[in-house]
């Protein structure tokens, strides 16, 4: 019971730590955001989605927790998200969401909604680069699905 209690407050400390270089815009590193991301969402028993608002120089402005589901899906309000991203200063955003199965797999309904989302924004100039999934490891939709983040040329 002792060592349960002190691993927990160790994660508390970690999330903490990063949690405090978020606010204060020390971070520019994706790696970081991926950390607190996997600290933070990893025992959640339901689905998390969120978003990461980059500013023009790259540092992260924020990582904020935006909807919360059920164990197997997480409804996203595009108006409420598209709402919450023009009212910031960010250039671009990385989408993310956790599985708690643990599961890395990319669904089709990941990538449908983050089309929706890139088509909502795209016209206010803000990209989306990147769609995190979150389970055992964090997965980059980017990584399987690159074409869903290219920037098409009018």
């Amino acid at each position: 019971m002792h060592k349960i209690n002190h691993e927990e407050a160790t994660l508390k400390e970690a999330l903490s730590i990063l949690k405090n270089r978020i606010d204060q815009g020390s971070i520019s590193c994706y790696g970081e955001a991926k950390s607190y991301l996997q600290l933070k969402l990893a025992l959640s028993p339901y689905e998390v989605f969120g978003v990461i608002l980059i500013a023009r120089n790259k540092r992260i402005l924020s990582i904020d927790e935006l909807f919360y589901g059920g164990a197997h899906n997480v409804q996203v309000d595009l108006r409420r998200l598209c709402a919450h991203v023009l009212s910031s200063a960010a250039a671009s955003a990385i989408l993310y969401h956790n599985h708690p199965g643990r599961s890395q797999h990319i669904s089709e309904e990941d990538i449908a909604v983050t089309k929706s989302i890139r088509d909502a924004l795209m016209p206010f100039g803000i990209s989306v680069e990147d769609h995190f999934v979150v389970g055992d490891e964090i997965v980059s939709m980017k990584k399987y699905h690159r074409d869903i983040f290219q920037v098409k040329k009018l």
